[in-house]
């Protein structure tokens, strides 16, 4: 690890030092990492439509599927706009995303939670730019210079339930677009809950300010429209459906470890179903008590495991969705690995954990496979019920019901807020003996979800980019 500690010098020495230092780095322009333009340079160009609240670097795949599935919507419906997608990375890039059969090529920039103030790339530092009007930093530079941002919390972040630090990194990627007077596009996202009336608050001004602000279910749609009260316009207030839907799975599946490859072949002879389990709800003890649980859900999905095993003739594929190593505190393959430890020796053979995916569609190529899947991570599910395979889900928080109810599946949701543990697991096997019936269902209910997710962007886009030239229209109120 380097050291962050200012070493003493002469005082001679040190004042050289310091007039180096403060042409080198400005709180507002330059910054001293790594990558090409950072901060303060030159090469960052304009940029057509910018991207907040979805990087690629984070090892959350649902975060990513996010990012992946607007990426290619954009590019579709306009494909002469330029891409930029604020990540936690240093200074400006430029990568292709391969997504599904399609390549798009997108510049990444540096935009990050830190509390390095000295670094232009920080979003408070950020913020202080645009009030400044610097134009030396390259992330304003570029806000600027957009038709519009999207931003989508990460899917369900806009809301203070993961705590008031979250909910505030979350307001501040909005609050920045709306102080650059740029047309703030909020994609299909939850809304809420929200604990707080002064987080409340706080979200109804960015709603308020927002170009267009989409919901991605019903009742999240409904919060919006009790949050916003005579605000609530439904020509810019808007009812959408979760954009991962329209991810593509990838092509081809690398070569699978045994006993997987062979439990997934073409005789497989019993069924092969999915778990995913999630390290936020899993490895955090209080979680119980923090969301307000009837059960502990280390309980029930140990419970829940057991039941399938004893009851059914499934081979069971442990899938973890956020790929943090183990030792992080929302590892869910580190959950995953504690639920298999815990099994006896008899049921441990039709058990295995899948093996690390490439990324988001890679996993949904795989889930696509299964016989059967239960997710508690919400993208995980999205990743099953877009790919035609039947799901139920864990749910720890309103958002699961609406998503589940996009495709007609919400009555596969089990609740642990209102269901104590025998229920949930009750209801996670009922939907498992169902899961014929709702593979047909999908079959016909999927590709019309995927569709108007493919669609909602493109239409959003026309409505939005004419602002461009209406600056009173575009930025709303500033929050």
């Amino acid at each position: 690890m380097a050291d962050d500690r200012p070493r003493r010098t002469s005082f001679p020495r040190r004042t050289a030092v310091l007039s180096a230092r403060r042409r080198r780095s400005s709180s507002f322009g330059r910054t001293q990492g790594r990558g090409r333009d950072e901060l303060g340079g030159t090469s960052a160009g304009p940029s057509g439509l910018c991207l907040f609240g979805a990087a690629t670097d984070t090892w959350n795949l649902g975060v990513s599927a996010l990012a992946l599935s607007t990426v290619l919507a954009t590019h579709r419906a306009r494909a002469e706009a330029p891409i930029t997608i604020f990540d936690n990375g240093f200074g400006s890039r430029a990568t292709a995303l391969r997504i599904g059969e399609d390549t798009v090529d997108v510049s990444l920039l540096g935009a990050r939670h830190s509390r390095r103030l000295h670094r232009g790339d920080t979003l408070l530092t950020i913020r202080a730019a645009g009030a400044l009007g610097s134009r030396r930093n390259a992330v304003i530079r570029c806000i600027r210079a957009s038709d519009a941002v999207l931003d989508l919390s990460g899917g369900d972040s806009f809301t203070d339930l993961y705590g008031r630090a979250r909910f505030q990194q979350v307001l501040l990627h909005k609050r920045i677009a709306l102080s650059q007077s740029r047309p703030l596009l909020l994609l299909p996202q939850t809304y809420g809950p929200f604990r707080s009336r002064t987080s409340a608050r706080a979200a109804r001004a960015v709603l308020v300010g927002a170009a267009e602000a989409w919901a991605r279910d019903r009742p999240s749609y409904e919060r919006m429209a009790e949050l916003l009260g005579p605000d609530f316009d439904p020509a810019r207030h808007r009812l959408g459906v979760d954009v991962a839907f329209a991810l593509p799975a990838a092509t081809t599946i690398p070569p699978l470890p045994t006993p997987l490859a062979s439990w997934l072949g073409p005789d497989r002879g019993r069924p092969v179903i999915g778990l995913n389990v999630s390290g936020l709800l899993f490895l955090d003890e209080a979680s119980q008590e923090r969301f307000g649980h009837r059960s502990s859900y280390r309980a029930v999905v140990a419970a829940l495991l057991r039941q399938l095993l004893e009851r059914t003739e499934a081979r069971v594929v442990l899938l973890p969705h956020v790929l943090a190593p183990p030792g992080h505190p929302q590892s869910d393959l580190e959950a995953s690995l504690a639920l298999l430890a815990g099994l006896d020796d008899g049921h441990r053979p039709r058990v295995c954990v899948a093996p690390r995916p490439a990324g988001a569609c890679e996993a949904k190529a795989l889930i696509s496979h299964l016989d059967w899947f239960c997710a508690t991570r919400m993208h995980a599910a999205i990743a099953a019920l877009s790919s035609g395979t039947p799901c139920s889900g864990i749910a720890y928080s309103v958002k699961t019901q609406g998503v589940f109810a996009t495709c007609g599946q919400e009555a596969h949701v089990a609740d642990l807020e209102t269901q104590p543990a025998d229920e949930v697991c009750a209801r996670v096997l009922w939907s498992f003996e169902r899961r014929d019936e709702v593979r047909h269902l999908l079959a016909e209910q999927a590709p019309l979800v995927r569709e108007a997710a493919a669609r909602q962007l493109g239409e959003a886009l026309a409505r939005v980019a004419p602002l461009r030239s209406a600056p009173g229209v575009a930025s709303g109120r500033q929050t």
